[in-house]
C-alpha cells in the first residue's frame, strides 16, 4: 500500500517510485491511497493494481472500511516526501 495525499506535482514526482517498486516486486499487489485531485494523473497506470480515493465525508468512511478489509504486508507513506516543505518537515 502506498499513500500519496499531496497535490498534483507530488503525484507526478512519485510516479517513477511506483514504477520501480512494481519492477522490483512484480508479484506484489500495489495499492495507492490518494485524493480526488491527484487520482487522474495515476489512473490507468499498469503499475498500480488498485486505487483508493479519499473524497467527501461519506465516501471517506466507505474507503476506510474497504482499507480495513485488506491486510497489507507493508505501507509506504509518500506524502510530502518530494516537496521542499515536506523534506524540511521530515527532518
Amino acid at each position: 500500500m502506498l499513500i500519496q495525499l499531496a497535490g498534483l506535482g507530488d503525484m507526478v514526482m512519485v510516479k517513477p517510485t511506483i514504477e520501480n517498486l512494481k519492477q522490483l516486486y512484480p508479484q506484489a499487489k500495489i495499492c495507492l491511497l490518494t485524493n480526488a485531485r491527484s487520482v487522474e494523473i495515476i489512473r490507468g497506470s499498469p503499475f498500480i493494481d488498485e486505487i483508493f480515493v479519499l473524497e467527501g465525508l461519506i465516501k471517506i468512511f466507505a474507503t476506510v472500511k474497504r482499507l480495513r478489509d485488506y491486510h497489507f504486508d507493508m505501507i509506504i507513506n509518500l506524502y510530502r516526501l518530494y516537496s521542499f516543505k515536506g523534506v524540511i518537515k521530515n527532518v
